[in-house]
């Protein structure tokens, strides 16, 4: 039995590769390529690439949207604010 609650065993939604996740993750904690980039030891071109799959794969079309469509499908939750 796997709990509703962990993103990673959700199947709804678009697949995702690890390394998108991952991107993801980031964008929504605020990061900008730049910083994924460093984060992630990949190169901005590759963030870049990254970060255009997962917003063909979500139809988002501002990280804004990206953020939504990740947090209404339950790929990553987002923490409540203080």
């Amino acid at each position: 039995y796997f709990p509703d609650g962990i993103p990673e065993l959700k199947e709804e939604g678009p697949s995702l590769t690890e390394r998108e996740r991952e991107v993801l993750q980031l964008i929504v904690e605020g990061k900008r390529n730049a910083e994924i980039a460093q984060i992630m030891s990949r190169s901005l071109h590759t963030v870049r690439n990254h970060r255009a799959r997962l917003m063909r794969k979500l139809n988002a079309h501002s990280a804004a949207e990206l953020v939504e469509a990740a947090e209404q499908l339950g790929i990553v939750r987002l923490s409540p604010e203080r």
